[in-house]
C-alpha cells in the first residue's frame, strides 16, 4: 500500500527553535517531473487499483521475455507493465529493461524470483508512473540488477541515471537477496520516498548508493553499500518536511568516498545498527537526532556534522566546521561557545538522547554549526591530533543533561 509521508515532530528544548526557522527559511514543494507514456497501453477504468489477484508471470531468457497473464506487454527486449497487480519475474536478461508505466494511483508489486537483468545504455528497472512500487525478493533467491557505463542522455537531462530508478514511492522488501550495480551513476534512486523494509540488499555505485529525493526510510533488513560518493542521500532542499533519512531498524553498512549518510534537512536514528566503515564525513544534515540503535563511524574528516547546504536558509558558516569548540555546560544550562571564526547556521542542531555512538574521526568527531545537546545514550569519541579540530565542536549553545561522554583527541 502507498506509504504515508512522515510527519516530523521537532524536539522541544534546545532544538525547538529550529522548527520555525527551518519552515520559514524554506518555501514550496518541488514539482514532480511528468512521466512519459510511450510504448504502453492505457489501463481501462475497470482495472483493479491495488496489487493482488492473479499473478502475472514474466520469464526472461535468450529469446526475450515470455509473459503469462495480464497487465504486461513486450516490445523487443523491453517489457512494459501498465496495470496494477503482482508480477513475478524470473530468469536472466543480458540486455533489456523493465518499464513500469501504469495509472498514477496503481500499486505495483514486482516479485524477483531468481531474476537478473542488465542493460547497456538505460536503467534496467525504470518506474515511470504509478502510485507505488514494491520490489520483493522471494525467499532463498539471488537476484541482480546491473546497468551500463554509458546512458543515452544529455548532461542536463532528468531521465533515469540509476540501475533502479523510480518516479514513484519505492519499497524494497522480501526474504531473498538483491545485488544492484550502478555503473553509470546511482545504484537505487527514487524521486519520492524510498523504503527498505526487509531482505538483503547489496549496492555498488559509481556515485551515490541509495538515494530518495523526498525521504529514505530504513526499517529493517540488511543493507550493504559501496559508493563512489554518498552512501545514503535525501536531497530535497525545497520543502522542510522532506529531504530526510530515518533509520529505525535493520543493519546498515556503508563504505563511501563522500558522506556515509546525508540528509538535506535531517537525519534521525532511533534503532538498528549503522556502521559507516569508511567516509569523508560520517553523517551530515541540518538536524541530526540519535535516540537509539548502535552507530559506528569512521571518517577522514568530521564524524557527524550539523550543517546547511547552499539550498538551506541560514547565517554564514553553513558548510563544514570552522573554529574552536564551545564550552559544553555539564550543568544542563545552555552554555556559551560560538565559533570565533564563523557564524551560527540557523536551525543547525545535534541531539543525542539514546543509543550507542562510537566515532573515529580525522576531523571533528562531533561538529555542529549550531547547537549541541546530549541528553542520554553512550557517546565514545576518538578524535584528531591536529590543532584545528577537536572531539567536540559547536558554534551555538551546548549542554549535557544525561548519558555517557568519553573521548580522546585534541581540543582545537
Amino acid at each position: 500500500m502507498k506509504r504515508k509521508k512522515m510527519n516530523i515532530i521537532r524536539r522541544a528544548g534546545i532544538c525547538g527553535a529550529l522548527a520555525a526557522a527551518l519552515t520559514a527559511g524554506l518555501a514550496g514543494c518541488g514539482a514532480k517531473e511528468s512521466a512519459g507514456t510511450a510504448g504502453t497501453e492505457p489501463a481501462s477504468a475497470s482495472d483493479s487499483r491495488a496489487a493482488g489477484g492473479e499473478e502475472t508471470r514474466i520469464a526472461a531468457g535468450a529469446d526475450g521475455f515470455q509473459i503469462e497473464g495480464d497487465g504486461a506487454s513486450v516490445s523487443g527486449n523491453t517489457v512494459t507493465i501498465s496495470r496494477a497487480g503482482t508480477y513475478r519475474l524470473s530468469g536472466d536478461m543480458a540486455d533489456g529493461n523493465l518499464l513500469v508505466n501504469a495509472e498514477e494511483n496503481d500499486e505495483i508489486r514486482l516479485v524477483f524470483d531468481g531474476f537478473s537483468i542488465a542493460s547497456a545504455d538505460i536503467a534496467p528497472i525504470y518506474v515511470s508512473q504509478c502510485g507505488s512500487v514494491t520490489v520483493e525478493t522471494a525467499a532463498g533467491t539471488e537476484n541482480s540488477v546491473t546497468d551500463g557505463r554509458t546512458y543515452e542522455k544529455t548532461e542536463d537531462d532528468e531521465s533515469p541515471d540509476a540501475a533502479i530508478f523510480s518516479e514513484c514511492d519505492l519499497i524494497l522488501e522480501g526474504e531473498g537477496t538483491l545485488a544492484v550495480s550502478g555503473q553509470f551513476q546511482e545504484g537505487i534512486r527514487g524521486k519520492d520516498d524510498v523504503t527498505v523494509a526487509s531482505g538483503t540488499i547489496r549496492i555498488e555505485a559509481l556515485n551515490d548508493g541509495l538515494k530518495g529525493k523526498d525521504a529514505v526510510y530504513i526499517e529493517g533488513g540488511t543493507l550493504e553499500i559501496t559508493a563512489g560518493d554518498d552512501g545514503i542521500q535525501s536531497d530535497n532542499e525545497k520543502d522542510s518536511d522532506k529531504g530526510f533519512v530515518t533509520v529505525s531498524g535493520g543493519t546498515v553498512t556503508i563504505d563511501a568516498v563522500g558522506k556515509g549518510i546525508q540528509g538535506e534537512s535531517r537525519v534521525d536514528i532511533s534503532g538498528g545498527k549503522v556502521a559507516v566503515v569508511n567516509s569523508e564525513e560520517g553523517i551530515e544534515a541540518l538536524v541530526i537526532e540519535i535516540s537509539g540503535g548502535e552507530v559506528d563511524i569512521f571518517a577522514a574528516d568530521d564524524g557527524i556534522n550539523a550543517a546547511g547546504s547552499s539550498g538551506m536558509a541560514g547565517e554564514p558558516g553553513a558548510a563544514g566546521g570552522s573554529g574552536k569548540a564551545g564550552n559544553l555546560d555539564l550543568a544542563g544550562e545552555a552554555g556559551g561557545g560560538r565559533h570565533p571564526f564563523g557564524g551560527v547556521t540557523e536551525g543547525a542542531c545535534i541531539t543525542i538522547s539514546g543509543g550507542t555512538l562510537r566515532i573515529n574521526a580525522g576531523g571533528d568527531a562531533i561538529d555542529s554549526n549550531g547547537d549541541l545537546n546530549i541528553e542520554g545514550g553512550a557517546v565514545y569519541l576518538e578524535g584528531p591530533t591536529s590543532g584545528g579540530d577537536g572531539i567536540l565542536d559547536f558554534a551555538g549553545n551546548g549542554s549535557m543533561t544525561g548519558g555517557i561522554l568519553a573521548g580522546t583527541g585534541s581540543a582545537g
